[in-house]
């Protein structure tokens, strides 16, 4: 069970070839980004093609990305401007998305 004070959200990895007709990150680009945000205290749910899903405390998000997680439930999507020099060049934005509810 993931503590509650912990926000998931996906992280975005920065395409290697922008100009490219669908741009994603190669695999070693997200295994590099996973490894380096397991470094820095996020817990590492999953990687993606795109991105790399994470836990962390708003203060993690704060300090190594220079995001801020509103309080607020519901989505949330912000580019990251100013990420710690790990992160420089691997990460380009959070979303956070609600956890979806059972009826």
């Amino acid at each position: 069970m993931a503590d509650a004070s912990k926000i998931r959200a996906t992280l975005r990895v920065v395409p290697d070839q922008m100009g490219a007709a669908v741009p994603h990150p190669s695999p070693q680009k997200l295994d590099e980004a996973a490894r380096k945000l397991d470094d820095l205290g996020f817990q590492v749910v999953r990687r993606s093609r795109f991105g790399v899903d994470v836990l962390g405390s708003p203060a993690q998000y704060l300090e190594h990305l220079k995001v801020t997680i509103p309080s607020t439930q519901g989505p949330f999507v912000a580019p990251v401007q100013n990420p710690s020099i790990t992160l420089r060049n691997l990460v380009d934005s959070v979303e956070v998305v609600s956890p979806a509810k059972l009826l």
